[in-house]
């Protein structure tokens, strides 16, 4: 079975007037409102990822000296794993724990911290859900900057508040850390170096390098094939790394075969090509399109580290990488003005601004060999 992704079958007008969620856990039938079907996203039990072939989704040691060459590989197909990242495994299951925490809580009380209408941050449903047809079955909790105020109004009364921010912090600056290690590494692949980029800030360190992370949870769902834990989506970042606990559910869009579950691997990372690399590779490089479905027996947590660059900084294609026989794909812009078109285009959106058609489509791309 194959599956044409866009969104043009499942972008609708926002159906979410304020913040909703359903306490989900506690239903025994799917309501209408959250049926999906094969024309608004898919949940294709397709081959196992090992029968596919390692070039889908390489496994790469970080330590070792093919790095940098298995990266820039990988950067083409949109999607690879790391081990030996630095990451305490302590860093990472405390994250675990502090969310399966956070999201245990009754819904009333986690509705305290409900981010606002204008913002992204706080507890609630995916910001992509106001462009969708259905509810998703998920909740999130997003930190941009200090998650503090929204963990005191969840827990006003107690100090778990600063226990959850303090692993929240921790986490935060371990991802950073390895996403600067990670951007430094592509940037050496596009042999571009620091100096070669404008918002690299005055020591040349991109001290402004910037991260969302979202806290995902996927409750256990009475009927997980008519349900959507995560739309089809590619991500928006320059790179977004994933961790989740030992629960299946993220699955990956290949052309000619459909959606290819992707086994939990949970003391690995997945990095995802974003959008903005995307554009400033001039197309080389490309996002990858994935989504999560849910499932009956088990809770899955996820953790995306979201990095690009700061919201004003001017991302286009990269002068190293354009030239008269490769002109630039895509119009220069902020992070802030390309997810204001995101927000209204979703998986149109990199097809739409192209001022020079590409050949690949990125949300169809075939896996080749470089």
């Amino acid at each position: 079975m194959t599956t044409a992704v866009s969104a043009g079958s499942y972008k609708a007008e926002a159906l979410h007037s304020g913040l909703k969620v359903l306490e989900l856990g506690t239903l025994n039938k799917v309501p209408e409102s959250q049926v999906w079907n094969d024309e608004e996203g898919n949940n294709y039990k397709g081959q196992a990822l090992e029968d596919i072939g390692a070039e889908l989704l390489p496994l790469i040691d970080l330590a070792k000296a093919d790095a940098p060459k298995l990266v820039e590989q990988s950067c083409k197909r949109g999607v690879f794993r790391i081990t030996n990242h630095g990451i305490p495994l302590a860093v990472l299951r405390n994250m675990e724990s502090a969310s399966v925490d956070l999201f245990s809580l009754p819904t009333e009380q986690k509705m305290k911290g409900a981010r606002a209408p204008d913002s992204f941050t706080g507890y609630g449903i995916f910001p992509i859900s106001s462009h969708l047809q259905k509810h998703l079955w998920s909740e999130s909790f997003t930190v941009f900057g200090s998650p503090l105020r929204h963990a005191r109004q969840i827990w006003p009364q107690s100090q778990e508040h600063s226990k959850f921010c303090d692993v929240v912090e921790e986490y935060k600056q371990k991802m950073r850390e390895l996403a600067l290690r990670l951007w430094s590494l592509i940037l050496e692949t596009l042999c571009i170096n620091n100096d070669d980029i404008e918002w690299a800030g005055p020591n040349r360190d991109f001290e402004g390098f910037d991260g969302v992370l979202n806290l995902n949870f996927y409750p256990l769902c009475p009927e997980p094939e008519r349900a959507m834990g995560l739309a089809p989506h590619t991500d928006s970042s320059l790179i977004t790394l994933v961790h989740q606990n030992d629960a299946n559910g993220l699955q990956l869009f290949v052309k000619g075969t459909g959606w290819v579950p992707v086994p939990a691997m949970p003391d690995a990372l997945i990095v995802f090509v974003g959008d903005l690399l995307q554009i400033m590779s001039n197309g080389l490089y490309r996002s990858r399109i994935h989504q999560a479905v849910v499932n009956h027996s088990q809770h899955r947590y996820s953790f995306a580290y979201i990095a690009g660059p700061p919201r004003t900084a001017q991302i286009g294609p990269h002068p190293k990488i354009v030239g008269p026989y490769n002109p630039p794909l895509y119009p220069t812009m902020t992070w802030s003005e390309y997810l204001g078109i995101k927000a209204k285009l979703i998986n149109d959106t990199l097809s739409s601004i192209e001022l020079v058609k590409s050949e690949n489509d990125s949300a169809e791309m075939e896996i080749k060999e470089p």
